[in-house]
């Protein structure tokens, strides 16, 4: 794991806008931004509340047809990434 986040460190990539947690952005009928760190330091979630539709990458694991929270192995701060998944009282 260690590794892999080390690597992933080293990665650059042209960013032209930050997002901020919460924030809404214009698309799709809105998409709410929410932080999700543990999985990775900066980790985001989207939530597309026309479609009621939540993008969670690889916060989110499906395990033999089930869906279940963040693997330890995969994650850097496995108590944030539970933390981070409980559903924000903005959403609720």
């Amino acid at each position: 794991m260690e590794k892999i986040l080390e690597a992933s460190l080293k990665l650059k990539a042209n960013v032209d806008k930050t997002v901020e947690d919460g924030e809404v952005l214009p698309y799709c009928g809105g998409i709410t931004v929410i932080f999700t760190p543990g999985h990775t330091p900066r980790h985001i979630c989207l939530y597309l509340s026309k479609s009621r539709t939540l993008i969670t990458g690889d916060a989110l694991n499906v395990i033999d047809g089930h869906l279940v929270g963040p693997k330890p192995e995969y994650s850097s701060d496995i108590d944030a990434a539970r933390k981070s998944l409980k559903p924000p009282e903005r959403l609720s």
